[in-house]
C-alpha cells in the first residue's frame, strides 16, 4: 500500500503566543470526553476556561472523520503535563478524538477511526524519531483516551498505512509499536531515559481474580502472558470462551487445578514460564549473503543479536552482517561462506 496524504481543515484559530517544538518522539493519543464538540468548542475552553494559548491539543479528530488543525505539526500543545510530574508537550505531537471513550461512547464510527490512522501515519512520514505511541493514561493519572478507544487496532491501522512508504525507517522499535500496545508506565523516568519494550508486558499486572466475563486491561495482560506461551488469543481485554479455554489448558499443562480462574498462583506461573522471543520479520526463502536487501536481512540480523550480535536492524547485508554470520556459522559447525540458507536459518532459529 502506497503512501497516503491526509486531508487536514485549517479552522483558522487564533492563539496568544506559541512555541515552536525542537525535537518529536512521542506521539499521544486522547478524547475530548465530550460529544457534540467542535474544535471551535474546544479552542474556546481550552482557552477561556483552562487559560492556555488556546486548544491544547495538534490535531482534532470529530466523529465524523473530519480532521481539524489545532496548533498544527510544528508548535509545542498543551495536553501532556501534570503538576510535579513530567512534561511531554515539547517532544510531542497530540492528538485528540471528538467522543466521551470512557463512558457513553462505546464504539468508535469507522470514518473518526480511519481518519485517525492516517493521520498517525502522517505523524510517522514526517518524523522517523517517534518511537513511543501512547494514550495520555501511559503517561499521566488519566483514564483518557478511556477504555472504549480502540488504540490498539489504531496503532496497527497506522503502521499498515505507512509501512510500504519509500521514508520508512523499519527499526525493530516501530515494528514492536505496531505488533503490540507500547506503553510507557509511569517510573518516574523522562523520555530520554525510557527503552523500548522489546519483550516486557505492555499491560499493568491485575491484582484481582479473574475469571470468564472479566474485562479490562487486567484480562489484556492474562491475554498477552497466555499468548507468549502460544495461545493465540486476540488481545481485546474480554475474558470470553476463548480465554478461559486458554487459562484451563495453562493451567493443566503446569499442574494447577484447572478452575479457569486466574489468582495469584495462576499468575506467577504465567510470569515464571520461559517465553521464547518472537521475531518481528518474516524468514526469509531466498539465499541471503552480502549486498542482499530486505526484511529477510532484518530477520537474520535480529537472530544474530538474539544470539549476542550486536548489529543495527536496518536490512542492510553488509560487512557486519557478513562477519557476525560467518562467526555464527563457525561456532556452530557450518560452512563459513557468509551466505544464509536453510542450514543457517536452522541453526539460527534453535
Amino acid at each position: 500500500m502506497n503512501y497516503i496524504p491526509v486531508s487536514i481543515v485549517d479552522p483558522y484559530l487564533s492563539f496568544t503566543s506559541l512555541t515552536r517544538r525542537s525535537s518529536t518522539t512521542y506521539l499521544i493519543l486522547h478524547h475530548a470526553d465530550a460529544v457534540n464538540f467542535s474544535v471551535q468548542d474546544c479552542h474556546n475552553y481550552h482557552k477561556n476556561i483552562m487559560k492556555y494559548a488556546g486548544i491544547g491539543y495538534n490535531f482534532y479528530v470529530r466523529m465524523d472523520g473530519t480532521i481539524y488543525k489545532g496548533r498544527g505539526w510544528e508548535y509545542v500543545g498543551a495536553h501532556a503535563a501534570e503538576t510535579g510530574g513530567y512534561n511531554y508537550n515539547p517532544i510531542s505531537i497530540g492528538i485528540s478524538f471528538e467522543g466521551r471513550y470512557d463512558s457513553v461512547t462505546t464504539s468508535m464510527p469507522e470514518k473518526q477511526f480511519a481518519a485517525g490512522a492516517l493521520l498517525m501515519a502522517e505523524a510517522l512520514f514526517r518524523y522517523n524519531g517517534i518511537a513511543n505511541i501512547c494514550g495520555h493514561r501511559d503517561l499521566l493519572s488519566t483514564v483518557c483516551p478511556g477504555r472504549y478507544f480502540p488504540f490498539d487496532r489504531m496503532v496497527q491501522a497506522a503502521f499498515g498505512l505507512y509501512v510500504d512508504d519509500a521514508k520508512m525507517k523499519s527499526t525493530e522499535a516501530y515494528v514492536l509499536a505496531a505488533s503490540r500496545r507500547f506503553r510507557v508506565r509511569q517510573q518516574n523516568l523522562s523520555p530520554a531515559e525510557v527503552l523500548p519494550m522489546s519483550g516486557a508486558c505492555p499491560y499493568p499486572e491485575p491484582t484481582a481474580y479473574l475469571q470468564q466475563g472479566s474485562m479490562g486491561d487486567g484480562v489484556r495482560w492474562l491475554q498477552w502472558q497466555l499468548n507468549q506461551n502460544g495461545a493465540g488469543l486476540s488481545i481485546d481485554g474480554d475474558f470470553g470462551p476463548m480465554t478461559d479455554t486458554a487459562v484451563r489448558t495453562f493451567q493443566r499443562k503446569t499442574g494447577l487445578d484447572p478452575d479457569g480462574i486466574v489468582g495469584v498462583l495462576t499468575r506467577a506461573k504465567l510470569i515464571a514460564e520461559p517465553k521464547p522471543a518472537i521475531c518481528p520479520y518474516p524468514e526469509p526463502t531466498a539465499l541471503l549473503s552480502v549486498g542482499s536487501k530486505s526484511d529477510g536481512v532484518r530477520w537474520v540480523q535480529w537472530q544474530l543479536n538474539r544470539k549476542g550480535a550486536n548489529l543495527v536492524i536496518d536490512g542492510d547485508f553488509g560487512p557486519a552482517t557478513d562477519a557476525a554470520v560467518r562467526t555464527f556459522q563457525r561456532n556452530n559447525g557450518l560452512s563459513v561462506d557468509g551466505i544464509v540458507g536453510p542450514l543457517t536459518r536452522v541453526k539460527l532459529k534453535g
